[in-house]
């Protein structure tokens, strides 16, 4: 995908080199942060001692602040850059498409333009890349607090992972059945209603009518299923959360402050990032699934930007 989206537009990898560099820098604030944390339990909280909360404070501001500049900055670089993106994207596939004469239908013609692809895997991308080192910044940082509890506490998450694919696979698999169904209905309207008319002189009413409601029958089933799915993925979060991750680290990691290998601040801040990392697991698998539906749509939006198209014989789309 980033292959022909290079071919589309070679700034592209300057825009994401330098977006993830500013991800790196907020990142540094979010990996330093439960530190500045942990300082403030075990020093003020648990031994009493106010000596470092000037310093704490002014920490926690100034990483707030250096944080939010360059979220600021980061997003404005991303909306300027990728609004131009998706308007010279969005010209160049509509000019194409008024030149195409054979297989393209009023359908497929809206989706591919209004459906913004390549803008939204470029940012998938940037953000699943965003991802991984912040999951590994994380592991890093669990193992420096205390390698023992950190090795201990890896060993958990592949188990709720594995509870948790089969149902995700299912959803990703209605999602993909359900957009490639809505998409193929579309068409099919578009092109009832150029010949509405036609068919309702020749009698076909009735079995037009019969057909849509089919149609919407197995759109509802699929659309029934997808979100059956979303919420069981989600109770098994929820549980998966609660009861086999923290629950489970929140006992282990009393039993190593009792045997003093742990602080409380200690704990706590683990718990921070182990919680970010399953957060951003999360997130990747969201990344995955979308990108896995907007295959057919990407596929689509490729040919109208990338494709050779001469002259037209026919009439056009227009």
């Amino acid at each position: 995908m980033i292959k022909n989206i290079v071919k589309i537009d070679k700034k592209i990898i300057r825009f994401v080199v330098i977006d993830i560099l500013l991800m790196l820098m907020s990142l540094l604030f979010t990996l330093i942060t439960p530190l500045v944390y942990q300082r403030f339990i075990d020093d003020c909280l648990v031994n009493k001692d106010v000596s470092y909360l000037g310093i704490i404070i002014v920490a926690y501001f100034l990483m707030w602040f250096l944080d939010t500049f360059i979220s600021f900055l980061r997003n404005e670089y991303e909306q300027k850059y990728l609004f131009k993106f998706k308007k010279f994207f969005a010209e160049k596939a509509m000019n194409n498409a008024l030149r195409i004469t054979t297989n393209i239908s009023l359908g497929d013609l809206k989706d591919r333009i209004e459906s913004d692809v390549y803008y939204l895997v470029i940012k998938n991308t940037i953000d699943k890349i965003y991802n991984y080192i912040l999951i590994t910044g994380c592991v890093i940082m669990m193992i420096y607090i205390n390698y023992i509890f950190g090795l201990s506490s890896l060993l958990i998450f592949p188990l709720a992972i594995f509870l948790l694919k089969p149902i995700h696979n299912k959803m990703i698999k209605y999602a993909s059945e359900y957009r490639e169904t809505f998409g193929e209905y579309e068409t099919w309207l578009v092109k009832t209603c150029d010949m509405w008319d036609d068919l309702k002189e020749n009698g076909h009413k009735e079995f037009i009518m019969n057909k849509f409601y089919k149609r919407w029958v197995v759109l509802n089933r699929l659309y029934l299923k997808r979100q059956i799915c979303f919420v069981a993925q989600y109770c098994l979060n929820e549980f998966k959360d609660t009861f086999l991750i923290k629950l489970n680290l929140y006992f282990l990691g009393i039993a190593f402050i009792m045997t003093g290998n742990m602080t409380v601040g200690m704990l706590l801040a683990f718990m921070k990032y182990y919680e970010k990392c399953i957060n951003t697991y999360q997130e990747i698998n969201t990344i995955n699934a979308n990108n896995t539906s907007y295959k057919p749509y990407l596929e689509k939006a490729e040919q109208l930007v990338t494709e050779n198209i001469s002259e037209p014989n026919h009439k056009p789309l227009v």
